[in-house]
């Protein structure tokens, strides 16, 4: 049976020899690559390439400086004033009754107080806007996890506000957006 020979000992400089060459490939291949563009072909390319990478830090900082601008600070989201939040435990007490009542007008009622609720908490943290609409356009999604489900209550609370007379209301519905406004205050720490 022939037995495999083993090596004694490890040639290092056939490695750096062999990858010197691999080096020294690559390094020709490029440069066989930029005459083949030749000058001004090669110059408009790098050109193009450094002005879209000076456009991307551009607008990289621009985005930056409006994080660092946001005027929202942490604290006001996590730690709400107590006093502030004594005041919405109590106007919530108050929307929450309105959903025992069995009228449709107090249920409407329900609704659009909560929505001014959650308008007056976003507008005292700091983000702008003229309504809740506005207001939410600022919000960004990862400041604040229940911005979809504060979206589909204001939608129904617009409905209620434009659509009152043709807008058949019921107070399953009314429960739903009221639950979706309880789902922010209780993420706010307001309630």
């Amino acid at each position: 049976m022939n037995k495999i020979p083993q090596p004694k000992y490890l040639n290092l400089d056939y490695f750096f020899n062999k990858f010197f060459e691999l080096l020294s490939f690559i390094a020709l291949k490029i440069i066989g690559l930029i005459s083949w563009f030749g000058g001004p072909a090669f110059k408009f390319i790098s050109t193009f390439v450094s002005v879209t990478a000076f456009a991307g830090v551009i607008i990289l900082l621009i985005k930056i400086g409006r994080l660092s601008k946001s005027p929202v600070s942490a604290a006001d989201l996590l730690f709400p004033q107590e006093e502030d939040i004594k005041k919405s435990v109590e106007q919530w007490a108050r929307i929450k009754k309105h959903l025992d009542m069995e009228n449709s007008a107090e249920w409407r009622m329900a609704v659009i107080e909560a929505d001014s609720l959650i308008y007056d908490i976003l507008k005292k943290a700091g983000y702008g806007g003229e309504n809740l609409g506005e207001l939410l356009k600022n919000v960004e999604p990862s400041d604040f996890d229940s911005l979809q489900d504060v979206w589909d209550a204001h939608k129904i609370r617009n409905k209620i506000a434009h659509e009152a007379g043709k807008f058949d209301f019921r107070i399953d519905e009314a429960r739903a957006a009221i639950a979706k406004y309880e789902k922010a205050l209780k993420e706010l720490k307001y309630i």
